[in-house]
């Protein structure tokens, strides 16, 4: 079994699965993640999506969805994961994003499949992440 939580001040929430490998998830208020942040947190490719998706929340999503992920690849790798060592893609038309491992010594995480989805609820976004 694998498991993961998340809570803000006004929501919690868990997930828990047997029959994946890994499962992650995070909830961020919307608007938290400052301008001035972006180049910590974000890739090249992703600053471009936060650009084209104006009135998304984009950056929200992504660095939700990044905690998300690292929780869920922790357990596989072993080691703080950088938030450049994973590109996130967003395809607003299903809610869902890819995930791409780019940084060093992430081949275990490259033969495993990872699906990633977001809701957006009033001022809140939830991620979650599976691995197979």
């Amino acid at each position: 079994q694998v498991g993961a939580i998340t809570h803000s001040t006004d929501f919690a929430a868990a997930i828990v699965s047997c029959d994946l490998l890994s499962v992650g998830l995070d909830i961020e208020r919307l608007g938290r993640i400052k301008e001035e942040l972006y180049n910590k947190f974000f890739t090249s490719s992703e600053l471009a999506s936060i650009s084209e998706m104006t009135g998304w929340e984009a950056e929200s999503i992504i660095f939700s969805a990044k905690e998300s992920i690292y929780k869920a690849i922790y357990f596989i790798v072993q080691r703080y994961v950088n938030f450049k060592e994973v590109e996130l893609t967003l395809n607003p038309g299903n809610s869902t994003f890819s995930v791409s491992y780019i940084g060093e010594n992430m081949t275990s995480l490259q033969n495993h499949k990872t699906c990633g989805y977001w809701s957006v609820c009033k001022d809140h976004v939830l991620t979650v992440v599976e691995i197979r």
